[in-house]
C-alpha cells in the first residue's frame, strides 16, 4: 500500500480502527490519571530528602550502600576531594572500589557536575567506578557521556526506589501522611518546586489486517528536534541516551 493511501486510511478509520483508537485513548486517560498521582506522591518524598541536613543525608547514602552489602566510609569535608562516600564492594561479578557523590538538587545536574566527577575518578588510583546521586535528574547530555564509562547516574525517583527497595520504608511516612490531608496532591504551601525524573512509560500501538505502518517519534525541546538523532523509527531505534526507544513486535512490546 502506497504512503498516501495509508495516511488516507489513518486519517478515515473504520469502526473497528475507531473502537481501538477508542480504547487506547481510553487506557492513556486512566495511566495518565494514576501517574499524576504517583508524580504528586515522589515529590512529597523527595521533599524530606531535601529537607535533610546535608551530612545527614550523606550519611542516609552511607546506610543505604551498606544495607547493600558494602563497607563504607564517610569522607572528610575538608578533603573530600570532591567525594563523599567511599565503598567497597566485596560481590565478585559486580563488585569494587566506588566513590560517590552526592547532589541534593532541585534542579537538574549540568554535565559539568558529571565530567568533573569523572576526572576525580581517573585520578583516584583505589576507585574502580563512580556513583553520582542526586535528589533531582540528569540531562541527555549526562547520560550520553557517561555511556561505555564506569560511572552510575542515579536520579531521584531511582533514589527513592532504592531507599524503598533496601527497607527504608519509614522514612517517608511523612509523605504518605500529607496525601490524606491533602487528597488532591499539592504541595505544601510556600514549598519550592522539584524537579522530578519522569516515571518510565510505555505507548504500546496495535493494530489488525494485511497493512503495514511506520511509527515513528520525534523528540523535541520547544518547537525544534533535538538533532536527526532524535527522530526515532524504524531506521533508528533510540534515542542516543536511550530514554526514547521504539520496540516492535507484540511480543517484545510486552516483554
Amino acid at each position: 500500500m502506497s504512503r498516501s493511501r495509508k495516511l488516507h486510511r489513518l486519517s478515515n478509520p473504520d469502526a473497528n480502527e475507531r473502537r481501538a483508537q477508542r480504547m487506547l485513548f481510553r487506557h492513556l486517560r486512566d495511566d495518565t490519571n494514576a501517574n499524576r498521582g504517583r508524580m504528586a506522591r515522589r515529590v512529597r518524598e523527595l521533599q524530606l530528602l531535601l529537607e535533610m541536613d546535608p551530612i545527614e543525608f550523606e550519611q542516609l547514602i552511607a546506610r543505604l550502600m551498606e544495607s547493600m552489602g558494602m563497607k563504607v566510609e564517610l569522607t572528610a569535608r575538608s578533603k573530600d576531594g570532591g567525594v563523599d562516600v567511599r565503598g567497597i564492594d566485596s560481590d565478585p561479578f559486580r563488585g569494587g572500589n566506588v566513590i560517590v557523590q552526592v547532589k541534593r538538587y532541585r534542579d537538574t545536574v549540568t554535565p559539568s557536575v558529571v565530567r568533573d566527577l569523572f576526572g576525580t575518578l581517573q585520578h583516584d588510583r583505589a576507585a574502580t567506578k563512580a556513583v553520582l546521586v542526586t535528589t533531582s535528574k540528569f540531562g541527555p547530555s549526562s547520560h550520553q557521556f557517561v555511556s561505555g564509562k564506569p560511572i552510575t547516574l542515579i536520579n531521584g525517583s531511582e533514589l527513592v526506589g532504592l531507599l524503598k527497595h533496601h527497607g527504608f520504608h519509614e522514612m517517608f511516612a511523612p509523605a504518605y501522611a500529607s496525601a490524606v490531608d491533602d487528597p488532591a496532591g499539592g504541595s505544601a504551601a510556600g514549598a519550592p518546586a522539584i524537579e522530578v525524573a519522569a516515571e518510565p512509560a510505555r505507548l504500546l500501538l496495535h493494530w489488525t489486517g494485511e497493512e503495514e505502518y511506520d511509527i515513528a517519534a520525534l523528540v523535541c525541546q520547544g518547537n525544534r528536534a533535538l538533532s536527526d538523532d532524535h527522530l526515532v523509527f524504524y531506521n533508528n531505534a533510540s534515542t542516543p541516551d536511550g530514554s526514547v526507544r521504539l520496540v516492535t513486535g507484540y511480543d517484545d512490546a510486552n516483554a
